[in-house]
């Protein structure tokens, strides 16, 4: 028995393995993902139970997303492994619990618990306006936390946004889950990362990034990337716009256009607190 799966355009044939002898693939309902992978809805058939499963094409992409995860998983759940331990509970609040990874020639399978509340990028386009502060410093302080623990273990995510952001749990905005791995790093001192084919286009140095032009040279600490783009994602949700700023033109961040900015219609009524925040993430 050979199933295809939608995917690049075109169908590949996927034979009946381990996977399939596992899990039941929903191919016709389509959770999300991107040009390189597709995320499905499954049905473990031992016990009926739903997930997600991920499929990844090995033609743009290494298997380096498989390895970060689990990576994630075995560290924060081990207290052995971090001077200041994360218990199972801090990796079972943030991030999704990986069931099992398959490969063959063609595709990496990452089985993940599904979650059921949807996205961040859909509560927003749902607000159809802005949060209210309230609600965003209860999505963001967990986000901030998630951030924590993986930079705890040496992981620089590398592309926070609203469509990796879940909930796992249906009306509940307690419940966040951080995804989608495939922009990740390990951060080892005095060694390049490798951030695959189709991943950012700046690039990442482990411990400390140089940039240079013809100017100057620039250098900062890896884990800012993830910061600046901490700042863009509480920028869309306080104001409900998307913040067109470049990473690099955060080292030019001048007092004018701090003021520029900050005194703009879109951040008027935020506190100053939110504010404060917002320039600290944005500005280095």
């Amino acid at each position: 028995m050979n199933c295809t799966l939608p995917i690049l355009k075109y169908s590949r044939e996927l034979q009946q393995d381990l996977l399939l002898r596992n899990y039941d693939i929903l191919w016709d309902v389509d959770l999300g993902g991107s040009e390189f992978c597709r995320v499905k809805l499954g049905v473990r058939k031992y016990n009926g139970e739903l997930v997600a499963i991920k499929i990844v094409t090995k033609t743009f992409c290494s298997n380096f997303e498989k390895d970060v995860v689990l990576y994630i998983q075995d560290k924060l759940t081990s207290n052995t492994s971090l001077s200041e331990p994360l218990n199972t509970k801090s990796y079972n609040e943030y991030f999704p619990k990986i069931f099992d990874t398959f490969e063959d020639i063609d595709f990496i399978y990452i089985v993940m618990e599904l979650s059921f509340g949807g996205e961040l990028f859909h509560l927003l386009v749902r607000s159809e306006d802005k949060l209210s502060e309230e609600t965003v410093s209860l999505i963001f302080s967990q986000i901030c936390s998630a951030l924590k623990a993986l930079h705890s273990i040496g992981i620089m995510h590398g592309d926070i946004k609203a469509e990796n952001i879940t909930f796992s749990k249906e009306s509940r905005l307690d419940s966040i889950k951080l995804l989608d791995f495939g922009n990740s790093c390990l951060m080892l001192a005095n060694e390049k990362s490798s951030l695959g084919k189709n991943n950012v286009e700046t690039p990442i140095y482990n411990q400390c990034f140089v940039f240079n032009d013809s100017k100057r040279e620039i250098q900062f600490n890896q884990t800012y990337f993830d910061f600046w783009s901490c700042g863009k994602l509480l920028y869309l949700m306080l104001t409900g716009k998307y913040l067109e700023i470049d990473f690099f033109e955060c080292f030019d961040f001048s007092d004018s256009t701090k003021k520029k900015l900050f005194e703009s219609s879109e951040l008027k009524l935020c506190s100053d607190l939110a504010k404060d925040l917002l320039y600290k993430l944005l500005s280095y």
